[in-house]
Parts: C-alpha cells; sequence; structure tokens
C-alpha cells in the first residue's frame, strides 16, 4: 500500500562480508537481518511491525561499475495487517450503524418542526377568525344599539 525505495553509491575497498557487517550494524534497530545469495537481504521484525501494520524492507548489495564501488538499495512496503482491516470494517459498520441512527432521529426531529410551525398557524388562524367574529359581533351589537 505504502511503497518506497532508497539507495546510495558506497566508495570502498572494504571485502563484500565487511560492508555486509556495517550494514547489519546500521540496521539492527529494523529489525532482524538475513543475507541471502547475490547480496540480497531482507529485514524481518522490528520496532514497525506491529498489530496494524505489516512492514517488509528488503535490499541488495551489489557491486558497481568501478573498482571500489558498491550500490546499496533498499524497498520497504507498509501495509495494513490483518487486524488493521479488522478494526477497520468494524469502525466502519459501527459509523455507518450509529450514522443511521442518528438519521432515523434527525427525521422525527425536523418533522417536529414543521408540525410546531403548522400547529402554531392553525392556532393563530383559530384567534384570528375568533377575534374578528367577537370584533363583527361587539360592531353589530353597537349598530342595534344605536
Amino acid at each position: 500500500m505504502f511503497n518506497g525505495e532508497e539507495s546510495i553509491r558506497i566508495q570502498s575497498s572494504m571485502l563484500r562480508e565487511k560492508i555486509e557487517e556495517a550494514i547489519e550494524d546500521a540496521t539492527n534497530g529494523l529489525g532482524t537481518l538475513k543475507f541471502f545469495d547475490r547480496g540480497e537481504f531482507e529485514i524481518s521484525g522490528g520496532r514497525f511491525k506491529s498489530f496494524a501494520t505489516d512492514v517488509t524492507i528488503t535490499g541488495q548489495l551489489a557491486k558497481g561499475r568501478k573498482e571500489g564501488e558498491w550500490t546499496l538499495r533498499m524497498e520497504y512496503s507498509v501495509k495494513p495487517s490483518g487486524g488493521c482491516w479488522a478494526i477497520a470494517i468494524v469502525g466502519l459498520f459501527i459509523v455507518f450503524i450509529f450514522s443511521f441512527l442518528i438519521l432515523l432521529l434527525l427525521i422525527p426531529m425536523m418533522a417536529k418542526s414543521e408540525v410546531q410551525r403548522a400547529v402554531e398557524r392553525a392556532m393563530r388562524d383559530v384567534r384570528n377568525e375568533v377575534e374578528d367574529e367577537r370584533d363583527e359581533d361587539s360592531r353589530s351589537r353597537r349598530r342595534r344599539r344605536s
């Protein structure tokens, strides 16, 4: 998922074995280094591997074009582990459920506002109609008295 590569040239008259020892010392904090044929190596374990991540570090020490020249190349890959995927799926499920429940509460709350406005409007209409009637009744009575 997340990959990278680093490479450098090294100028040294040291033997391959001594350079491999230097690589082992320098990468000690990354994990356990194991060399294979043709200068290839793998670093496993280490501080970056965890419940949530799978880390792979591989590399190669190769002779350069010139005498006393070496090329050191290291590739790394960081991926979510199965545990990380499980947590992500459960987390998404929980977020989906809570979103759904919140939506179920928001719909009635929005409807409540509409109902409240409709009830208020109806009550005002009743008041206006009744007060208008009362005003007409009192005007009528005043006319009759006059």
